[in-house]
């Protein structure tokens, strides 16, 4: 980045926040802009803080960043991003490398909870499976129910400590070139379906759910399945109102006179 957009270093915001980075608690990163907010205007919000502190302290960030320095294409540095840490493998030696690494990483937009030790990774050994492509719920229930009966049978999946937690669950399905390839969205609904009452009380628990499909020549087809307790998105968040302007000029789409 040119040098030319680089915030003065001495800056609250870079003194304050950045030295915490993204993997630090929500409420450290909160408090740390509150400590640069009170320092650059001498104001003390409110604890907790109300609404209208939070509109404040997000209109003064949203200024402090358009104050910055800009560059040849009139772009200025987001104060908020922080320099960015991440590693990834860059190559993969096997298959069986990427499916792990699929897995277990990280996900990039949800925080963990400090009970993050007690997530899980698992493997269902079956191969996956469409419930839209289930004509007969008869034979769609059946399956989720087998599927029920063997997780509880699995003691090492029992973990009762994030029971009612929102939750990130990430869903790796290997599909074989063998079977019927199936669409993404639709190879994840029955399996989700077939661990509420299991792994989590309701659907609803779940905050953010990622699903990706791995195609091979090979016989083997199963899923691979993750799940990491999670803080509420909105916890990092200032202003919690949506601003005007987001779907101008478009009309609500009303289903509600269907038939």
């Amino acid at each position: 980045m040119p040098a030319s957009v680089l915030p003065d270093p001495l800056h609250p915001i870079m003194q304050f926040l950045w030295p915490l980075g993204p993997d630090s608690p929500s409420e450290d990163r909160v408090g740390a802009v509150v400590a640069a907010y009170t320092e650059r205007t001498g104001v003390v919000p409110s604890n907790p803080l109300t609404p209208e502190d939070r509109k404040r302290i997000a209109d003064w960030l949203l200024a402090e960043e358009e104050n910055m320095p800009r560059n040849e294409l009139g772009q200025s540095l987001p104060l908020t991003r922080g320099p960015l840490r991440t590693f990834v493998p860059l190559v993969h030696r096997n298959l069986s490398m990427k499916l792990a690494y699929l897995q277990q990483r990280a996900c990039e937009v949800c925080e963990y909870l400090p009970l993050r030790p007690l997530s899980i990774a698992f493997a269902v050994n079956m191969r996956p499976f469409s419930a839209q492509a289930e004509k007969r719920k008869k034979r769609l229930a059946a399956i989720e129910l087998r599927i029920k009966e063997h997780l509880r049978s699995r003691k090492q999946l029992e973990v009762p400590g994030w029971r009612g937690q929102l939750l990130c669950l990430k869903v790796v399905a290997l599909q074989s070139t063998r079977d019927k390839v199936k669409d993404v969205d639709n190879l994840i609904k029955g399996l989700l379906d077939a661990m509420q009452d299991v792994l989590y009380d309701n659907d609803n628990s779940i905050q953010h759910v990622s699903s990706q499909r791995v195609i091979h020549a090979g016989s083997e087809a199963f899923y691979l399945v993750q799940l990491f307790p999670v803080r509420d998105a909105r916890l990092d968040v200032f202003d919690l109102s949506l601003p005007p302007g987001w779907l101008a000029g478009q009309d609500e789409i009303d289903i509600g006179n269907l038939p």
